[in-house]
């Protein structure tokens, strides 16, 4: 009894540990292929809050396109997953080819399906985290996966 005790304060103080390692500003950015690409400020606080600011690209049969968005909500860990449920998300820009199409038809309807994509049904986000060396960590979720280094 006392060894099961034991390993479950051992587990809890880990993912405390790496909660903590997490708290900060961090530079990521990934890929998925030759046609996706992020680059985010991601930033956690010690309450438990997030903010990160992302910027996404695409290249499709439509030509190239982008995305800049302001992401905030809670986040914590449960094991190796970031659970992160988002609050709100406000698009800040969205570009089609080098064309900024924010403030037309087409682009607030693209904000707004980006928007909805990336709250989510749930607005909850579960990715794998991997804490790597060099106080690095990766996140991998279904469409893309980020390295992140402290900023």
């Amino acid at each position: 009894m006392f060894r099961l005790l034991s390993i479950c304060v051992f587990l809890a103080a880990a993912s405390q540990g790496h909660a903590q390692s997490l708290v900060g500003k961090w530079d990521c950015e990934g890929r998925n292929g030759p046609n996706r690409a992020a680059k985010a400020v991601m930033e956690f606080r010690d309450n438990g809050r997030f903010q990160h600011y992302l910027s996404m690209g695409v290249n499709n049969q439509r030509g190239r396109g982008g995305a800049v968005a302001l992401i905030r909500g809670t986040w914590k860990l449960s094991g190796d997953r970031l659970v992160e449920t988002a609050q709100s998300v406000k698009i800040t820009r969205v570009e089609q080819g080098q064309r900024d199409i924010t403030n037309t038809a087409l682009g607030r309807t693209m904000a707004k399906g980006l928007r909805d994509r990336l709250l989510g049904r749930t607005k909850i986000s579960r990715t794998r985290i991997e804490f790597l060396r060099s106080g690095r960590f990766r996140q991998v979720s279904r469409t893309i996966s980020v390295t992140c280094s402290p900023r």
